[in-house]
Parts: structure tokens; C-alpha cells; sequence
């Protein structure tokens, strides 16, 4: 039984070297034999007068359990007198099954005569497993081989580090830049005159420019609060021109205030605040009464005739 085996296939490899008829095509495989996962390649050949027309057999991905990889270009080559042409194809196949596996004819059909046709021999493939001596102990599969590192593998991420680097270097200046720009108090000139004698005046001549009446009411409370910070920076030495109303309000030599004085203070600087961000627009009262506000606020506040001792103490910053 083994040896009609040997036979036939040996039969089938003759064949498959060998052309698949007496017609004008043939079929045939570089080898018969594989392993699995192993290529072959696998060439069809039509040769055929100028005249006839044949179409050429359409190749699936698969032939039965034989995969096909690639399909190659069909080529031409034409006798000298132009007769006769031959065409080729290449394909690659594969297989991944043990076993002996047929390769069915393919079929040249005549476009000119529909009843007529030519087909190849069928081919036989053989496809062998990997001889395993079952004797030895079973070890391991080797590790992939580790490739050196070259200066084209490091020089990217070098780079990268070097540039994120300099990000944060150059980002901890600013900020440290920035810090000192918010924490340092611009200096300012101190008037020779009381605070309280230049805000009055101030305001006086706030109320003759009548703002308000005109309709402009952000310029109105705009210079009113500037007014009221300036004093503040002259009384306390506070840099009330640079803070926010919350900020003020919660100054320390401020929040010391009278509840009176503190709640003139807010009301003015909220107002104010209204009218330029949220485009409040005051009604008269209101506008009056940022005025009065802030006169009762300067006039609470200002420095009394005390000996010079407690004037100095009193405007220490706390």
C-alpha cells in the first residue's frame, strides 16, 4: 500500500513538471514538495495562434486548502513573424495543512467559440510537517536577537529631551519673572500736601465736571474710584491702584476700618464696578450717593492733628 503511494505521487510530480497536454497550455509547479508555511510558485502558459482569443482562468485566494499570495502579471512574447504569442503568469502559493492536496485544471475558454476550450493537468502538492525528535527534552524558543542601539536610534529622543528641557527652563523664568513683577510695589511719589486736602479737591472738581448728568457714567465712577484708591495709597501706602475691590476690602489696614467707613468704601467700589464691567447705569441716587460716600470716607479717615509719634504708628502697614 506504501508503495502504490509512492507511485502515484511520484506520477503526479512528473506530471506537474512536464507540459499538461498536447494542447497549447500547461500548468506546472517550480516544486512539488513543501513544508508548511513553505512557498511555491505556480506558472500558467497558453501558447495560441494570433487569431484565436482565449480567456484567461480566473484564480481565486484560495484552491482548496493551497492559499494563493500573489498573482502575478500575465506577460506576452510574440514570435518574429507574429504568429504565435505565449502568455505567462506567476503565482505564489502556500499551504497550511499536512497533507497531498490536488490542484484542480484551469480552464482556457475561446471567446470565439464558446463550446470550445483547452485545460491544464491537475497537479499534485505535497506539503510535510516539521520533523520534531520527540528524544530530546523540549527547550525553549530562543529570544529575538537585541540590535545595538546606533546615534540614529538616541539622536531623536535626545532632541526632544534637550527641547523640553529648555521649555520648562525658559517657563520657570517667566514665572519667576512674573512673581516678582506682582510682588514688587511700584514706587510713588509722596505728595507734600495731607491725602485727605488732595482727595477733596479731587472730588470737588469731579462734581463741577458733572459726568453723570452727561451720561457718562463709567467715566463718572472710573475717576471716583481712582480718586478713593490714590487716597488710599497716600494714607495707608497701600497699592490700592493695582488691587482689586475684594482685594482692598480685605487689606488688613482697611478691614481695621469702622463699619461705617467700610461699608461706604464697598459700596462705592461695587458700584463702580457694575458700571464699567457690567454696564450698570445708575440712577441719579445712586450717583449721588457714591459722591457722599466717598466724601464721608476721606473726611472719617484722614489724619487727625495727633502728635507725630501716633500719626506715624497709626499709618504703619500691618
Amino acid at each position: 500500500m506504501q508503495k502504490t503511494a509512492v507511485i502515484f505521487i511520484w506520477m503526479f510530480a512528473f506530471t506537474a513538471m512536464t507540459p499538461a497536454s498536447a494542447q497549447q497550455v500547461r500548468a506546472w509547479l517550480d516544486t512539488a514538495s513543501i513544508r508548511i508555511g513553505e512557498q511555491a510558485t505556480l506558472h500558467l502558459e497558453i501558447e495560441q495562434p494570433a487569431a484565436e482569443r482565449y480567456s484567461w482562468p480566473p484564480v481565486a485566494d484560495t484552491i482548496g486548502p493551497v492559499e494563493v499570495l500573489g498573482h502575478g502579471v500575465v506577460h506576452e512574447q510574440w514570435t518574429p513573424d507574429s504568429l504565435l504569442v505565449t502568455r505567462r503568469q506567476s503565482l505564489t502559493v502556500t499551504c497550511f495543512d499536512s497533507g497531498y492536496f490536488a490542484i484542480p485544471p484551469f480552464v482556457f475558454r475561446n471567446e470565439l467559440d464558446t463550446g470550445a476550450s483547452l485545460e491544464t493537468l491537475p497537479m499534485l502538492l505535497a506539503v510535510h510537517t516539521v520533523a520534531v525528535d520527540t528524544s530530546k527534552a523540549i527547550r525553549d524558543i530562543k529570544a529575538p536577537l537585541e540590535e545595538p542601539y546606533t546615534w540614529q536610534d538616541v539622536w531623536p529622543w535626545a532632541l526632544g529631551g534637550l527641547a523640553a528641557a529648555g521649555a520648562a527652563w525658559m517657563a520657570l523664568v517667566w514665572y519667576r519673572k512674573r512673581q516678582e513683577r506682582k510682588n514688587q510695589v511700584p514706587a510713588r511719589k509722596v505728595p507734600d500736601r495731607p491725602a485727605h486736602e488732595i482727595a477733596i479737591e479731587s472730588l470737588r472738581a469731579l462734581e463741577d465736571q458733572k459726568r453723570w448728568q452727561q451720561g457718562d457714567y463709567k467715566g463718572y465712577h472710573t475717576a471716583l474710584t481712582d480718586i478713593i484708591r490714590i487716597y488710599i495709597e497716600h494714607r495707608w501706602h497701600v497699592n490700592a491702584m493695582e488691587m482689586t475691590t475684594d482685594e482692598i476690602m480685605r487689606y488688613p489696614v482697611i478691614y481695621k476700618l469702622s463699619s461705617d467707613n467700610m461699608t461706604q468704601l464697598r459700596y462705592l467700589l461695587e458700584l463702580a464696578d457694575y458700571v464699567k464691567f457690567a454696564k450698570l447705569v445708575p440712577v441719579a441716587h445712586e450717583n449721588e450717593q457714591s459722591m457722599k460716600h466717598a466724601y464721608d470716607f476721606v473726611l472719617d479717615t484722614r489724619v487727625s492733628a495727633a502728635p507725630a509719634a501716633a500719626q506715624k504708628e497709626e499709618e504703619v502697614v500691618s
